[in-house]
């Protein structure tokens, strides 16, 4: 028993001086600002995701652009692609409600104009997020006409697809034996 209650003592003791405000270091030394806000709080991670993202996209050569595993899935390129669509689908459609900015009209894109597009579309959730009133965040929305949540969850969706994506344009490297870049999007 005395050992439990020391265990307890030096828990508190260790633990009591942290708080969620406290910075916290990541593996490469940066410092990271936890916040309380989820406005504060998803920016900073949606800028290190995007980036690792678009880190991918330039370090697969544009040969292999249309490379794909197997027949039945999306080339490197359509992958890139189908996550700006949904990032302007999902962020023009619940967060900013407006047109969708995406043209959708062309078919044809070079390894530059993908990395454009897909720079472009993470900086409009990057404005989306900066721009939307906290309370408009909680609010209830109806997605994809099936499911009533919160405004907030689109935030986490387009991110959840995006490394959805990601995680198999890794694959794609990996299999043109490309090593990727170390993770960096938490």
């Amino acid at each position: 028993m005395k050992y439990i209650n020391l265990f307890i003592i030096v828990a508190g003791l260790a633990l009591g001086g942290c708080s969620a405000s406290d910075p916290v270091n990541t593996v490469d030394n940066d410092t990271v600002e936890i916040e309380n806000t989820f406005k504060s709080d998803f920016g900073p991670v949606w800028k290190r995701s995007a980036e690792y993202t678009l880190a991918l996209a330039q370090l697969m050569p544009e040969e292999y652009y249309d490379y794909k595993p197997t027949e039945d899935v999306r080339t490197f390129e359509e992958q890139l692609i189908h996550v700006v669509q949904n990032i302007y689908m999902l962020s023009s459609t619940y967060v900013t409600e407006e047109n969708n900015p995406m043209d959708n009209t062309k078919e044809d894109f070079t390894k530059t104009e993908i990395i454009q597009m897909l720079g472009k579309a993470c900086a409009y959730v990057d404005v989306a997020i900066g721009d939307i009133e906290e309370e408009k965040l909680s609010e209830t929305i109806n997605l994809f006409n099936s499911i009533s949540v919160p405004r907030e969850r689109v935030f986490h969706l387009m991110r959840d697809h995006m490394t959805h994506h990601r995680g198999q344009m890794i694959m794609y490297l990996r299999m043109k034996g490309i090593e990727p870049p170390r993770y960096t999007g938490w």
